[in-house]
């Protein structure tokens, strides 16, 4: 009886490390320049690290441009301080799923995280430049140009969290859930000042929505909530003027 359990112990201690291990970017060639398109390599770590069973993808100072990002169930994304994730300028760049473009997207996932206290941010200006000239030239169909990324895009997914981060600079949407269960935001701030018909935080169907700590400075609404979603705990959600986002 000792020995099952002792071979328990190991296997449970075992399966705890493997998940917690970190693994830095840039052990994966991600370069942290603001200049280097970093999509293949990011998400060459993201899918190595789901394959070992799950842990963190740590990045440190400097500015990792990327593309479209497919998380994976059981990553968790660390963003320390002083590191940024930009996005690409072109819309090719970015996940395109349905009827929804996203940089960052989780579909049908279980046991994400991304967390730190770095920032996500877009360049709308060059972004819509890119967009407007691709319009005039008719290179691309309309319907195609006129789905706008979210920074974050998560559908179907269940226990999600996101915590310290700042969003600023976002296309449209900062942060976008459909069809989600438990959804825990907190100690973040959400700069989405750049457009005016712009939402925040958008939640579609959702269940069991925690928001803690949030300071969202927003031209268009700062959340938007369907009346499919619940959202069970508000804390400390405010807006520049100090007053309640909900």
């Amino acid at each position: 009886m000792k020995g099952i359990r002792l071979s328990l112990f190991i296997a449970i201690f075992t399966i705890t490390i493997c998940q917690a291990q970190e693994y830095k970017a840039s052990l994966f060639g991600c370069m942290s320049d603001g200049i280097t398109n970093n999509t293949t390599s990011i998400q060459a770590a993201i899918d190595y690290i789901a394959e070992k069973g799950g842990g963190k993808l740590s990045f440190y100072v400097g500015r990792y441009l990327t593309g479209g990002l497919v998380l994976k169930s059981n990553v968790t994304i660390e963003l320390h301080e002083g590191a940024i994730l930009v996005a690409s300028s072109n819309i090719n760049d970015y996940i395109l799923y349905e009827n929804e473009r996203a940089l960052l997207f989780g579909n049908n996932l279980r046991n994400v995280s991304i967390i730190g206290k770095g920032v996500i941010e877009a360049n709308p200006k060059q972004y819509f430049l890119t967009t407007n000239a691709l319009k005039g030239k008719q290179q691309l169909q309309a319907d195609y140009l006129a789905l706008t990324p979210s920074l974050l895009t998560m559908i179907n997914c269940s226990n999600v969290k996101v915590e310290g981060i700042i969003f600023q600079k976002s296309l449209q949407n900062a942060q976008k859930y459909i069809s989600c269960n438990q959804i825990d935001l907190s100690n973040q701030i959400i700069r989405n000042n750049t457009i005016e018909n712009s939402g925040s935080v958008v939640f579609q169907n959702t269940k069991s929505i925690t928001l803690k700590n949030i300071f969202i400075d927003a031209k268009g609404q700062p959340i938007i909530k369907d009346q499919n979603s619940e959202i069970i705990m508000v804390e400390n959600c405010i807006n520049p003027k100090g007053k309640p986002v909900l």
